[in-house]
């Protein structure tokens, strides 16, 4: 087991979920994936890894991630795609808009920038990561 899988499911046993077979599909295949899966490739995966996770227990768990800031949903050509994101700091998403690859990256220059920027402003920023979309090198050649 990964160690974002253990922290995943710390959280889910934190809000009271216990680690069923079910949920510990769902959040290996959100771990294990090397893109943004859509909820039904998501739910194609857990089923792999447990056959009888139930549409229910995946909505249900996906909900409680994503409140706990565990799982980032992304938009990409009207369709909804699904990725772990254990990281709690402020960070951000490269994402190809072509084969969906997702790379996190953090700068701490442009954390400071923002921090600056926000409190400009009278705001105060959550750790919630930033999507800055464009082609990766592999799908531009």
């Amino acid at each position: 087991m990964s160690a974002a899988e253990r922290e995943m499911l710390a959280v889910l046993a934190e809000h009271g979920f216990r680690a069923t077979r079910p949920r510990r599909a769902i959040v290996q295949a959100l771990c294990e994936a090397d893109a943004p899966l859509t909820l039904s490739a998501l739910h194609r995966a857990a089923r792999a890894r447990y056959p009888k996770t139930g549409l229910a227990t995946l909505y249900r768990t996906l909900e409680v991630l994503e409140r706990c800031g565990l799982v980032h949903r992304i938009q990409l050509n009207g369709e909804s795609y699904l990725m772990a994101c254990a990281d709690q700091s402020l960070h951000y998403h490269l994402v190809c808009v072509k084969c969906h690859k997702v790379v996190e990256v953090h700068a701490p220059q442009a954390e400071e920038w923002l921090g600056a920027l926000a409190r400009q402003h009278g705001f105060t920023m959550s750790a919630a990561p930033i999507e800055v979309r464009g082609v990766c090198a592999a799908c531009r050649t």
